[in-house]
């Protein structure tokens, strides 16, 4: 982990569970994600541990995708099929995001959380 390679960080996470020191290398690696399948992947090695933050760091980067031109937010597609890995105890979260999501994404984002 000291050497930051997010590939390892996702494998020790998923291998040691949900522990102080893989939330905060996680958290980094997610910071650090130079492009969309690297966070892809940390945003489902955070659902896999059933870390609190794995849905907040969803809707981050699905805003962030969405908020792109039309072109270039197709990512926001691929971080949707993720929905179905949210708590129940944290849908709500994602019903309030959706009106906040161009149409087009919105109307996938509904639905996979239905």
């Amino acid at each position: 982990i000291s050497h930051q390679n997010d590939n390892l960080v996702v494998c020790l996470a998923e291998y040691f569970g949900n522990t102080r020191e893989t939330t905060k290398a996680l958290l980094g690696a997610f910071d650090r994600a130079s492009d969309e399948h690297g966070q892809a992947q940390v945003i489902e090695a955070m659902f896999a541990i059933q870390m609190p933050e794995s849905t907040d760091k969803l809707i981050e980067a699905i805003k962030e995708h969405a908020g792109k031109t039309k072109a270039k937010r197709g990512y926001s597609y691929y971080l949707l099929r993720l929905v179905g890995s949210v708590p129940e105890t944290e849908k709500k979260k994602i019903e309030e995001l959706i009106p906040t999501l161009p149409e087009d994404i919105a109307d996938v984002a509904t639905r996979y959380i239905v």
